[in-house]
């Protein structure tokens, strides 16, 4: 059984796969590969979460800018390594323990798919802003789920126990 998996809320049970949603850093820098890597195998599953959201919103925001600055070629790298990171969220999620929620996410997850595919096709930026912002929301969450699950996990037991 995963170490954590019983911390982190049903609808979401994260398993550590090979890449870090399909993002292996590019292999220009292989020490920043290396401490990625550690940083994925060493992390409990909330925080792995976040950081898909956080990946995937970088790859969000650089794709927008790639497709305002005209860089058809960065647009393409950033919207595919985005597109990824959902395919890898929408695959974590655990129906069978997360009930409406999962279902919800799934159904977010695979409108996000397609508005971004959408957008890259078009070259629309502002399509890729408002998938950013439902990301970013997300991302916030998570960001406070993780750092609950730290301070109950680093919390000492209640006397007597």
């Amino acid at each position: 059984m995963d170490p954590g998996a019983d911390q982190q809320p049903a609808a979401v049970r994260v398993r550590v796969v090979s890449g870090y949603g399909g993002y292996d850093g590019g292999g220009r820098d292989p020490a920043a590969a290396a401490y990625r890597q550690s940083r994925v195998l060493s992390s409990p599953p909330t925080d792995l979460v976040v950081m898909l959201y956080e990946r995937l919103l970088a790859d969000l925001r650089g794709a927008a800018i790639a497709i305002r600055s005209n860089d058809i070629e960065r647009k393409s790298r950033r919207i595919q390594r985005a597109t990824d990171v959902l395919f890898e969220l929408m695959a974590s999620l655990d129906h069978a323990q997360g009930g409406e929620i999962s279902q919800r996410l799934a159904a977010l997850y695979s409108y996000m798919i397609s508005r971004v595919g959408e957008a890259s096709r078009n070259l629309d930026a502002a399509a890729i802003d408002e998938v950013g912002g439902y990301v970013d929301s997300i991302l916030q969450e998570w960001t406070s789920v993780a750092k609950e699950a730290a301070a109950a996990t680093s919390s000492p037991p209640p006397p007597g126990r």
